[in-house]
């Protein structure tokens, strides 16, 4: 008897599991699938470095006071940073964190600032200058100076950057660390290996890649090399693990999304790559449309492609491992568009769209004042939206 009443008890308990998850499931497959109409602006600030000290009740809610000290500048560019927000122009930077206190700030003087990020590292760097800047969360950790016109550079996680630069007639690439002490350097030809148009570093800063533009006989084509500086990179020939040639197609893009994965994009599709001792394709899917734009995490990528008269555009998502996910129309017109971990934000002049992965429009409305130049997904319904005339921090309801 007691056999069967603890058996009952462990069937119990289990349906009990399963009931919750399948719970569990249906809410979440339902927070997936909702979509806001409206929002409201919780924070507000003027532009140019003015601060709004309060924001008028509306009929959507009421905003926040600005905290002391906060500073923005509409003139500056934006990048969401780990939880944080890096502001940063030609005259220098700041790390903000979500209500706009300042955790660090620095003064610098480039001409046409670029800013990559991995996790909390972050790089600036002048483009088609020489200046090169590494910080992280806490503040700066080194600067250096190439002596070259940089082309386009990356970091990791370890504070590793890798610098594409013109170099006379001929192109180099350096790998870098943060003090400006050199790993590794090569130069590139137009005819060998090619011109570099895009660079990657793996999460573990052991591998990069470059992908280059070819030209053979009248014909243009693309080889991205693997260079390894692992335990085993002294042991190949100038670092270099491997190569994949792709005739008579651009890759523009190349990126790492793991230690032993990478994508490299085409014009026509994409190509999975299994960045082991040796490169090799793992999965490649092409498609029958011109790619307009395409975006990626480290899980998924997805593409937009041209549509018709009332949906403008189509959205495809795939894995990054080549796994086909859903496609679906898009009927905004965007001028710009960014992925922010779980979702795919749009925007155009006027407003913007955001969109799960899986391919859900969760917001597609109009911002109410100005002319909108950037938007950032601060987190869950939160984004930051820079117009002309100010900056608001708005909560999707």
């Amino acid at each position: 008897m007691n056999s069967i009443l603890k058996n009952k008890k462990t069937i119990a308990a289990i349906l009990a599991v399963i009931f919750l998850i399948a719970v569990a499931f249906i809410i979440k497959n339902a927070f997936d699938r909702h979509e806001y109409t409206a929002y409201d602006v919780t924070n507000e600030y003027a532009g140019a470095g003015m601060t709004l000290t309060t924001t008028e009740a509306t009929e959507s809610g009421t905003g926040t006071a600005a905290p002391s000290g906060a500073n923005v500048d509409t003139s500056s560019k934006y990048l969401y940073v780990d939880g944080q927000i890096l502001r940063y122009s030609g005259d220098g930077a700041a790390l903000l964190d979500e209500k706009f206190q300042t955790i660090w700030d620095e003064t610098f003087s480039m001409t046409n600032p670029q800013a990559e990020a991995a996790g909390t590292e972050i790089l600036i760097y002048d483009q088609l200058g020489s200046s090169v800047s590494i910080y992280n969360d806490k503040g700066k950790v080194g600067s250096f100076d190439t002596g070259k016109p940089i082309l386009k550079a990356k970091i990791s996680r370890e504070d590793t950057v890798a610098v594409l630069a013109q170099n006379g007639e001929n192109t180099s690439f350096t790998y870098y660390k943060a003090d400006g002490s050199v790993i590794a350097a090569g130069g590139a030809a137009i005819d060998s290996p090619g011109y570099p148009v895009d660079l990657s570093i793996s999460p573990n800063a052991e591998d990069v890649a470059v992908s280059y533009l070819t030209v053979s006989g009248g014909t243009s084509g693309s080889r991205v090399e693997f260079y390894t500086f692992g335990a085993d990179g002294s042991s190949k020939t100038n670092n270099l693990k491997g190569s994949l040639t792709f005739p008579r197609s651009l890759v523009p893009v190349i990126d790492f999304v793991s230690d032993g994965r990478a994508i490299a994009v085409f014009d026509t599709g994409f190509t999975v790559v299994n960045v082991g001792e040796t490169p090799k394709v793992s999965k490649t899917v092409t498609f029958s449309k011109d790619i307009v734009s395409t975006f990626h995490d480290a899980d998924n990528i997805g593409f937009i492609f041209s549509g018709n008269s009332e949906n403008p555009y189509s959205l495809s998502l795939y894995t990054t491992k080549g796994n086909y996910l859903t496609n679906t129309d898009i009927s905004v017109r965007y001028t710009d568009a960014a992925v922010y971990d779980d979702q795919i934000v749009l925007w155009n002049t006027s407003g913007f769209a955001a969109y799960s992965m899986k391919g859900f429009c969760r917001f597609n409305g109009k911002i109410d004042e100005g002319t909108v130049r950037q938007v950032l997904r601060v987190g869950g319904r939160q984004y930051m939206v820079l117009t002309d005339e100010k900056l608001e921090m708005i909560q999707l309801k």
